[in-house]
């Protein structure tokens, strides 16, 4: 297992997809605030 920051993350990603990062509070699926730890990545293959 390997940790990464959020924004490692998407510097790994970008390049092969374009990425969406969105949060989660279990009612709902919004764009992330920079602030919440939930996170979900979609992504899309270039």
């Amino acid at each position: 297992m390997v940790a990464v920051s959020f924004s490692e993350l998407i510097e790994l990603l970008a390049p092969y997809f374009d990425v969406q990062m969105l949060e989660h509070d279990y009612e709902r699926i919004l764009p992330w605030d920079g602030a919440s730890g939930n996170a979900l990545f979609a992504c899309v293959k270039r």
